[in-house]
């Protein structure tokens, strides 16, 4: 019997590509909360293996296409495609940009280094609580400056919390025992000393009126 081996193949192919409109991003506290690119994408897998886009990166230029204004990656994991499957997928792209209308230039990467598709298409910001329905962005959307002030002093205070609580259970496991008349007896018992009965001693009054006769 013969078995054929058979290689892993990872390829897709990029059938389309839409872009919708986004709001702008808006301040909270010192938080800057990007405005949310939706970026759709119908890829076929290709090959024989699940397949995904490494990265999608965003370069986005004034609407002249002639000033590079930023540039951003996809911040979700895009979904895997099953070999042979067709299927829309969506890369989720942060903006800081105002409103206004911007050129886009997009790269869906197939690898770190290879590149699946690359184009062009016109983005248009509006302002905050223009779209019905708009999914805002949350905590992974920040910069990682931002996101790092909001878990160091979480962190630091939960480590603070934990100190303290290991410190007072360690102070009652050291705190000593307090020795009473019976512990001497009772140690040497354990250990199979046999002391002798103690004497009593009695106290009274003595008559030192009574002479002996």
């Amino acid at each position: 019997m013969h078995l054929k081996v058979v290689d892993q193949v990872f390829n897709f192919e990029v059938r389309r590509v839409e872009l919708s409109e986004a709001e702008e991003g808006y301040k909270k506290w010192w938080l800057s909360f990007p405005g949310k690119v939706k970026f759709a994408v119908y890829l076929e897998n290709t090959g024989n293996v699940p397949a995904a886009p490494y990265k999608v990166i965003f370069s986005t230029y004034d609407v002249t296409g002639s000033q590079l204004l930023e540039t951003t990656e996809n911040t979700n994991r895009i979904d895997t495609i099953l070999p042979f499957d067709t299927k829309k997928v969506y890369a989720y792209i942060p903006t800081w940009l105002p409103p206004g209308s911007y050129v886009v230039k997009y790269d869906i990467k197939k690898t770190e280094t290879e590149s699946a598709q690359t184009g062009q298409l016109s983005l248009s910001i509006l302002p905050r609580g223009t779209i019905t329905g708009y999914e805002q962005y949350g905590f992974e959307g920040l910069k990682l400056a931002d996101q790092l002030s909001l878990i160091l002093p979480s962190a630091i205070l939960l480590l603070g919390i934990v100190t303290v609580v290991v410190v007072k259970r360690s102070k009652k496991k050291r705190k000593p025992r307090r020795r009473d008349d019976d512990d001497e007896p009772r140690e040497r018992r354990e250990r199979g000393v046999t002391l002798p009965p103690r004497r009593t001693v009695s106290s009274g009054v003595v008559d030192l009126s009574r002479k002996r006769s």
